[in-house]
């Protein structure tokens, strides 16, 4: 973990150089594809301890993080009035944090019961497929 820890650092640190280049909407969609694809190479690296995807998830983490999270925070901090700007982060933190994990939770537990469960590449699949769900984009059947 202090592979993903050092990329997050780094990837703080570089996130105005970003927002500058590309803008903030792009950063965001930037990091719902860095989701799309740690979970991709998680899934894949899962039935055979691919190390190297493995760390590549790792290391994505920073971007899925900081370009996500941190940036969605920062965005509503930037369009939110003053009046409302705490209410408004409260929210967000209740839609990506409680019920969007609440949701994807209960979507995945219904996928990996039965003859799948324990078998990682579903977990790892159904992720994926619930951040493509984002951008409304799955089309893989992963059952």
């Amino acid at each position: 973990m202090s592979f993903g820890q050092m990329s997050e650092a780094l990837f703080i640190l570089a996130l105005p150089l970003f927002f500058r280049w590309m803008g903030i909407k792009w950063v965001l969609v930037i990091g719902m594809l860095a989701w799309v694809l740690r979970y991709v190479l998680f899934a894949l690296a899962a039935p055979a301890s691919v190390v190297w995807m493995i760390m590549g998830g790792i290391l994505l983490h920073g971007i899925c993080y900081d370009f996500f999270f941190v940036t969605g925070q920062i965005y509503v901090d930037k369009v939110s009035t003053p009046a409302i700007r705490g209410q408004a982060q409260g929210f967000l933190v209740l839609m990506t944090y409680g019920i969007g994990m609440l949701i994807a939770a209960a979507w995945r537990s219904g996928r990996t019961s039965g003859p799948s469960r324990g078998d990682r590449r579903v977990i790892w699949w159904s992720s994926r497929c619930s951040s493509e769900r984002g951008a409304g984009r799955c089309r893989r059947n992963e059952g």
